[in-house]
């Protein structure tokens, strides 16, 4: 099932061969259904006549004598004889030329018996009289409209209940008089009358009004409350595209429209001048019946660009034809040449619309076909009496029926969305439980796993420490513990490998403790204090800002020192250097070189015996430079031989440190005690003399 432009769905299915009769039979059973409950309508609309005279009363329509009089002038324009009501005067009084377009007063003579018992209070009930009446019997008026405020003078839709005096009532012939004042352009006329007992025609009346003002007033006020929520739908969703938002925008429009134009019968005086008044009144009938055609095409995802263009463009002919000539004939004979034509595009959208759904039924579209077949028999039963084919007297279905269907569909439509609106809020709140359960059970695997992480983190650190502690340390001291069991060594000696000892367990704390690359080489500068002090050898470093501030893991910085361590101690202990240069810099922005290069010559130096002989220390600091992902040289240089590693820095952080203690310039040093253990990076910060130790 696919939804469509519209609100509408369409449902495709296939059908077998074997099939198709079936589908054709279901096909014609609903039409026939659709068929039948029309005819019904129909034959209810022109059978049913609220305007039955109750048990007692009688109906009076035999007029002796009707006389047309100009109410400016006074000179009688039309004059009939024995007249039977309902009479309309656009169809059954010819209209004179001395009163083309004023008001006219008719005057009705009838004449009547009593009927049953004169004891009880008797009513004269007029169930349609055009703008106001005035009431005369035997001679005496007794009912006059005139007398009455502008707003009773122009309901000429309401019934008039009439209380006859009881004593100007004769027990047997009596003469009504009744005066009519109108227009014969307008919708002006005489129903018939009846005449009876005060109760039964008060019960009469009641009716009558309820069905001809309230109920039309109350369905009216129900289809606009019911546009309002229609409108908020469009509203909000306007901005979606390709959604059913715009239909329900349309029908809002159309109720909205509908409802405020059907109130202008209760208007009393006109708000507007007339030659406004009137094509506003008519032309806003055509607009609200395009827009709900429109709306009913879309229901059904029936209308087109093209379509909708072809309705705008009637409807804004006729609107202009109307307000540009107000007294032309258009606007005299609109009946014929505008609301048929309205009735007809009704029409046909309702047609397309019962034929789609018998096409493609749902239970929607079936409750607004079924609905809307009302509005086929409504429309024709008041052309016709627009057009004088049915009394003046008639009930008129429109005011009804269509607030009705307004209300039915709107009803529909906001119950579609409503169904819609409950399903994706059901879905959303189970999303939103799953979610919540999902986000749950990931916050417990998280720290699950975090918690594992942590505890393998610890372990793999404490196996790291242990593994530094005994490849550097441990190794120190049980060298010299073994020795100490073989035999006596000199006491200097003793004294300095303890120190380096000591020295290789504060490497290691250092590596763990050091913020950046910077800092844990000015650490390494003050270890080697003792060795450079007895040597007298100067250490001249120079570490770019960059490289300083590069941050390493423990495991990597202590590789890094300790192939520095090896390379300063090779190069102090083997060469006969007065001078080792420690460098650092980044190259091409993605590797780091450090270089230790000494001025002993060519045949002692940096690498020492080391280098000549591929000693230990030379296969350690290579292992080391494997391990960082690097390559290690050693080389002759131009005095000296100089130590250099090359690795990559992609893994590691290049962002500044702001702990950072040493300084981005080049610095020299002389021997210094470690005693003192912030010489060396006071040092660095001052741009002194000397990584002493």
């Amino acid at each position: 099932m696919a939804e469509g432009a519209g609100i509408g769905r369409i449902t495709v299915r296939g059908a077998k061969t074997g099939e198709t009769s079936g589908l054709f039979g279901a096909k014609a059973a609903r039409a026939a259904v659709m068929c039948l409950l029309l005819a019904a309508v129909a034959a209810f609309l022109a059978v049913y006549d609220p305007h039955d005279p109750p048990e007692g009363a009688v109906r009076l329509d035999r007029v002796e004598e009707v006389t047309f009089v100009a109410e400016d002038t006074g000179a009688v324009v039309a004059r009939m004889d024995d007249v039977t009501l309902p009479q309309d005067w656009r169809i059954d009084v010819p209209v004179s030329d001395e009163a083309p377009l004023g008001l006219v007063e008719g005057h009705y003579r009838l004449a009547f018996r009593p009927p049953g018992d004169m004891t009880e209070p008797l009513a004269l009930l007029i169930p349609r009289v055009a703008r106001t009446v005035a009431v005369s019997l035997n001679g005496v008026p007794f009912f006059d409209q005139n007398d009455l405020s502008a707003d009773t003078r122009w309901a000429w839709y309401d019934p008039t209940l009439v209380p006859v005096p009881k004593g100007l009532l004769a027990p047997d012939e009596n003469r009504l008089d009744i005066v009519v004042f109108g227009s014969f352009r307008s919708t002006a006329g005489l129903s018939r009358l009846i005449l009876g007992e005060r109760k039964a025609v008060e019960r009469l009346y009641r009716r009558l009004s309820f069905l001809q003002k309230p109920l039309p007033i109350f369905a009216n006020l129900a289809s606009l409350v019911m546009a309002v929520p229609l409108f908020l739908i469009w509203l909000h969703g306007r901005g979606a595209r390709g959604g059913p938002f715009g239909a329900y925008g349309i029908l809002a429009a159309a109720v909205a429209i509908y409802s405020v134009r059907s109130m202008h019968v209760y208007v009393g005086e006109a708000p507007l001048p007339m030659s406004v008044w009137l094509p506003l009144v008519s032309a806003s009938l055509g607009w609200a019946a395009s827009l709900f055609s429109v709306f009913l095409l879309r229901f059904v995802n029936a209308s087109s660009p093209v379509v909708e263009r072809g309705i705008a463009i009637f409807i804004v002919a006729g609107t202009a034809l109307q307000f540009g000539f107000p007294d032309g004939p258009f606007m005299q004979a609109r009946t014929l040449y505008w609301y048929v034509p309205v009735m007809l595009l009704g029409t046909s959208c309702v047609a397309v619309f019962c034929y789609r759904t018998l096409v493609e039924p749902d239970r929607d579209r079936v409750v607004v076909a079924l609905s809307l077949l009302l509005l086929v028999p409504a429309p024709v039963h008041d052309l016709l009496w627009l057009r004088g084919f049915l009394p003046f007297g008639s009930l008129l279905w429109l005011p009804l029926v269509v607030p009705a269907v307004l209300l039915a569909v709107s009803t529909v439509s906001a119950n579609r969305f409503a169904r819609d609106w409950v399903a994706a809020d059901a879905l959303n709140r189970n999303l939103t439980r799953r979610v919540r359960e999902a986000e749950e059970e990931i916050r417990s695997s998280y720290e699950a796993r975090l918690e594992a992480e942590r505890r393998e983190a610890t372990a793999e650190e404490r196996s790291s420490l242990i593994e530094d502690l005994h490849d550097g340390v441990g190794n120190r001291l049980s060298i010299l513990l073994a020795t100490l069991q073989t035999r006596t060594i000199p006491k200097a000696q003793s004294i300095r490998s303890l120190r380096e000892s000591l020295n290789d367990l504060r490497m290691v704390i250092t590596a763990r403790d050091t913020g950046t690359l910077g800092d844990g080489l000015g650490e390494l500068s003050a270890l080697q204090s003792g060795l450079l002090e007895t040597g007298g050898i100067e250490l001249v470093t120079e570490i770019e800002p960059r490289a300083a501030a590069l941050r390493l893991g423990p495991r990597r910085l202590l590789n890094l020192l300790r192939i520095a361590q090896e390379a300063i101690s090779n190069a102090a202990r083997h060469g006969a250097a007065g001078t080792i240069g420690l460098t650092c810099r980044l190259r091409d922005g993605d590797r780091l070189v450090i270089e230790v290069q000494d001025d002993g010559g060519k045949e002692k130096g940096a690498a020492g015996d080391a280098a000549l002989s591929s000693g230990r220390g030379l296969s350690t600091m290579r292992s080391r430079a494997l391990r960082l992902g690097g390559e290690l040289a050693v080389e002759p240089s131009r005095d000296g031989w100089r130590v250099r590693l090359d690795i990559p820095v992609r893994d590691m952080d290049e962002r500044p440190a702001a702990s950072s203690r040493h300084g981005p310039a080049s610095t020299t040093s002389t021997g210094r005690d470690r005693s003192q253990p912030e010489a060396a990076p006071a040092a660095l910060r001052s741009g002194g003399s000397g990584l002493g130790l």
